[in-house]
């Protein structure tokens, strides 16, 4: 069974990049005349994390980082890391920047508290032990060629 989400609001459906380019080669003057699409537009993400983003696309379209506060993504900061990322790839999908920024930026604050190890796990990366790299008689960083093997 498909769970199909319907957006009905112009103005929320211009925010999205992908979607509206889904659009224009079938109905091309669909900003100007009523239009019902009739064409699926599949979305290889959970409807749950499409929703957030459709709802919440408006009020977390910050463009200037220096407005960025935490409290204004309170719903984003009640979520998880795991669930964030989510949400973080499906705004990538749909090519809606400001929103990635601002989903961006709570991810952020939330490893504010994690250790290297916890912060490489999210990344799934390998934390790489401290070592001395950079070189005060040139100012270059230095690591060893290790650090860059897949």
């Amino acid at each position: 069974m498909t769970r199909s989400v319907y957006l009905r609001e112009r103005e929320l459906f211009k925010m999205i990049p992908v979607l509206v380019r889904s659009v224009e080669g079938s109905h091309p003057n669909w900003e100007k005349q009523d239009t019902i699409v009739s064409e699926k537009v599949s979305v290889p993400f959970k409807k749950e994390v499409a929703e957030f983003i459709f709802s919440h696309l408006r009020e977390y379209d910050v463009i200037d980082d220096s407005k960025l506060a935490i409290e204004k993504f309170v719903d984003a900061d009640q979520k998880g890391l795991y669930e964030l990322k989510e949400i973080l790839e499906c705004a990538n999908y749909f090519e809606c920047q400001p929103f990635m920024n601002c989903i961006g930026f709570v991810i952020a604050k939330k490893l504010d508290t994690k250790s290297i190890e916890e912060i490489a796990e999210f990344f799934g990366v390998k934390a790489e032990p401290e070592g001395k790299w950079f070189d005060e008689d040139d100012g270059w960083l230095h690591p060893p060629a290790e650090v860059f093997q897949g």
